[in-house]
């Protein structure tokens, strides 16, 4: 086997092992919306309980890829059309015949149905069943007019006003309107992360190398940023300022998932994460919602305490919903190229 030099290190590997940590976190966030599963095992469940962190990983990647599109074609219809056809079509797909059974058949209300579908329904009361959908198409929407202004360049106050502006404007939106804050806050707090890896491409593009100093800076600012969140949000009552938390710990959850892999340089494993990277927006949507369909036929009615009820069906819709991703992907590959 190859031993590896640290100085074959960069931050490149953000980018060469993308589709993995994508992989990663689409299943520690799909674990964590299953953790019941493991209140037994209290370290497995210690870690699923923190998959929210899967989000800051997916909003991290999702910049710096974002980064690397507009650097190689700046053509604001093409960047959009290539989104649309990656997160909106699969959207629109996938989630029509759950809103359909949510709004339409079990709830009986034809307003709620276009107010979910459309995802207005997050942004003008707080639904929350798709937010990070609702999220990254507002973020795609504007990217292109933040790259131009803040990140195209190399003026270093635009990006260092870019990051700022990403962690003030959640705590704006707070100061003029508390109670509708309250009900995004979830959306607003994970910007940075996006901005994060936005900043983070330039290096990962010209293959940064690691400096010692890097590391250290980067390992003091984590542990810095963590200790004042958790003081912060001792000292006051702002809706979910404990995610800013989220932002350090995303970042190195994304660095230390690709050098592992880096050092592991095990091919079986980097395909089976491509492949679960590579449908986790599928994965994503359709996870969550037989999730939903799991909890209002059985925990509503009580079952759960059964094995059968709290286990099985779990593990099969688990399942179920891995295989349904992949299938789903792929057609909706097959209707992009159609498309083109």
């Amino acid at each position: 086997m190859k031993i590896k030099q640290r100085s074959e290190l960069s931050w490149k590997i953000l980018s060469s092992y993308r589709s993995q940590i994508m992989g990663i976190a689409i299943i520690w966030i799909m674990l964590f919306h299953w953790s019941e599963l493991f209140h037994s095992i209290p370290l497995v469940s210690f870690i699923t309980k923190r998959g929210m962190t899967g989000v800051e990983m997916f909003l991290l990647v999702s910049g710096i890829g974002l980064f690397f599109s507009m650097t190689k074609n700046e053509n604001i219809k093409e960047f959009y059309s290539k989104r649309a056809l990656r997160v909106l079509v699969p959207y629109l797909i996938i989630s029509l015949p759950y809103w359909i059974w949510q709004d339409i058949w079990v709830k009986r209300d034809i307003v709620k149905f276009f107010l979910d579908y459309s995802l207005i329904a997050f942004w003008k009361s707080g639904d929350r069943k798709v937010w990070y959908i609702a999220l990254i198409l507002i973020l795609y929407a504007v990217y292109p007019f933040i790259f131009k202004g803040f990140l195209k360049g190399k003026e270093a106050y635009k990006k260092a006003a870019l990051m700022a502006l990403s962690l003030i404007l959640p705590l704006l939106i707070y100061a003029v309107n508390p109670s509708y804050f309250a009900l995004t806050e979830i959306a607003f707090w994970r910007i940075s992360s996006f901005i994060l890896g936005s900043l983070l491409a330039v290096w990962v593009m010209e293959g940064h190398k690691f400096s010692r100093m890097e590391f250290l800076g980067s390992a003091a600012a984590v542990i810095g940023t963590i200790a004042i969140v958790i003081v912060i949000s001792r000292m006051v009552s702002i809706p979910g300022i404990f995610r800013t938390a989220y932002l350090p710990i995303g970042f190195i959850c994304c660095l230390l998932s690709a050098v592992i892999l880096w050092l592991l340089d095990c091919g079986w494993l980097n395909r089976l994460l491509s492949k679960f990277g590579a449908c986790s927006l599928e994965l994503y949507l359709i996870h969550i919602f037989l999730r939903s369909v799991y909890e209002y036929y059985i925990q509503e009615d009580g079952k759960v305490s059964s094995p059968l009820y709290s286990i099985v069906i779990p593990c099969i819709t688990i399942a179920l919903s891995i295989v349904l991703s992949m299938l789903a992907h792929k057609l909706i590959d097959k209707i992009k190229l159609g498309s083109k």
